[in-house]
């Protein structure tokens, strides 16, 4: 209960507006009334969402919810700056390769709609580190069948292209 830190709220537009509203509360006072809770002194409220031009199934936050924030754009990133970020962090080479030549499938605009409940996976730039790391936990032994496999169960259906490039 002491000390200090940031309390992070990460893909905030994702909660609906029940969970909005405590987050406003938590926001206003620092305090959670429905379990008692009372944030430590020296602490802040970040919080981070995409927006809905990104078609990215979000909620919309109520207007006075959005007067409480400040709001700041971080730009997509680009396929250089991606690309020497995946390199000083180990990303699969392979990984990195069929990115920088299919860009593209960087980002699936197929996400699902607001409030859709779904299993299905979709392409983004954490989803391929996980196609990394998951390939790379697997060994060098590992068939560019299976590597595949797992990039469809990460990505969705660009997966497949994925594993055509790997073969």
């Amino acid at each position: 209960r002491h000390g200090c830190g940031i309390f992070f709220l990460d893909e905030f537009n994702l909660a609906d507006q029940s969970l909005q509203a405590v987050s406003r509360q938590l926001i206003d006072s620092f305090k959670i009334s429905l379990c008692d809770y009372e944030m430590p002194r020296g602490f802040s409220i970040v919080g981070a969402g995409n927006r809905t031009e990104d078609g990215v199934p979000v909620f919309e936050v109520d207007k006075a919810m959005e007067r409480r924030w400040a709001w700041y754009d971080v730009p997509k990133p680009t396929r250089d700056g991606w690309t020497a970020w995946a390199v000083s962090r180990g990303v699969l080479p392979d990984v990195i390769a069929y990115l920088n030549w299919k860009w593209e499938h960087a980002f699936d605009p197929g996400y699902p709609n607001v409030g859709q409940i779904t299993s299905t996976p979709y392409a983004n730039l954490p989803a391929w580190v996980y196609v990394s790391e998951m390939i790379q936990a697997q060994g060098q032994d590992i068939s560019s069948d299976m590597m595949g496999e797992l990039a469809v169960m990460c990505v969705g259906s660009v997966g497949y292209s994925f594993q055509m490039f790997t073969a």
